[in-house]
């Protein structure tokens, strides 16, 4: 894929997503891994999904219920409205709103997300 990143950021997928998304290198940053996750639902990846999830957020995770809900649906953008990591280097808040059309209605996820590094990777929780 040459086109522009589906997270909205800009830049191409291959220069931004893509080696998150097919797993050649690891997010550096809580808002690089939420957009990688946004990426990941515009392509219905949930194996991307459950991999960088941890505890709350991991549990219950209904893998084909989240493929079959995000093919059914389409993408149409993607805004980050914060982003910070703790002093510490171990805790990331990302807060966005993503865009879709479902069934001909426009519709937003609006959440702000923790994130928690462990082991040197960022992973998706729980919503802050």
């Amino acid at each position: 894929m040459s086109d522009a990143c589906p997270c909205c950021s800009g830049k191409l997928f291959s220069e931004c997503c893509e080696p998150y998304v097919s797993g050649k290198k690891r997010a550096p940053t809580p808002e690089a891994l939420m957009r990688s996750r946004y990426t990941a639902f515009t392509l219905s990846d949930v194996v991307y999904l459950s991999r960088t999830m941890r505890g709350k957020a991991k549990e219950g995770m209904d893998y084909e219920g989240t493929k079959t809900w995000a093919k059914s649906v389409d993408w149409k953008g993607l805004e980050v409205s914060e982003s910070k990591i703790a002093p510490s280097g171990k805790r990331g808040i990302v807060a966005f709103v993503a865009s879709f059309e479902e069934e001909g209605e426009l519709k937003t996820i609006a959440e702000r997300s923790e994130f928690r590094k462990h082991k040197g990777y960022w992973y998706y929780t729980d919503k802050a």
